[in-house]
């Protein structure tokens, strides 16, 4: 598993810390993982992509497509 950057560790101890704190709201705490695990796949996609040739403009359309796919499948 690629480190993590200094932000998505911060958002990790976030997330910790909140999941253990009476005060914070179910809905802030369901934003605070969704933000950290945005940001830990950021980190992850970054990793992978820095090891591997440069993708086709095909490629990055179908990696796009299904980052598209769940935004708009996450939508009320």
């Amino acid at each position: 598993m690629p480190i993590l950057t200094p932000a998505s560790r911060s958002l990790k101890a976030r997330v910790a810390r909140a999941t253990n704190d009476r005060r914070v709201t179910p809905s802030a705490l369901a934003e605070l993982r969704r933000d950290f695990i945005a940001s830990a796949l950021a980190d992850y996609m970054a990793a992978k992509l820095g090891e591997a040739p440069p993708l086709t403009r095909e490629q990055c359309d179908a990696l796009h497509a299904v980052i598209r796919r769940h935004a708009i499948r996450g939508v009320s």
